[in-house]
């Protein structure tokens, strides 16, 4: 018995490299149609990707001249471990 490849795995998922050109262009797109571009930020792994994405999209739409509108925000829900909550800090004063 063989077992064939009806499609490849590539054919199926994109590459990283194409899913972070798409989000950019899609985040890109929101500034082009003057919206705020609210990123909520944990300070955990997804939540970063995101605002570095954002920010990203930020930062290149300003050097063609645009004026992104971006606000980052986060939540101190007193659960948090003090380290955590550190964290996030120190990463929103990078921002």
């Amino acid at each position: 018995m063989q077992t064939i490849e009806l499609f490849t795995l590539a054919g199926l998922q994109p590459s990283l490299e194409a899913q972070v050109a798409q989000a950019l262009q899609n985040i890109t797109r929101l500034f082009h149609e003057g919206r705020l571009v609210l990123c909520q930020f944990s300070a955990g792994k997804d939540s970063g990707v995101v605002a570095a994405l954002v920010l990203e999209a930020a930062r290149a739409f300003t050097e063609t001249g645009g004026k992104p509108l971006v606000c980052v925000v986060t939540v101190d829900t007193l659960i948090e471990s003090p380290e955590m909550v550190e964290h996030a800090q120190r990463e929103l004063q990078k921002m």
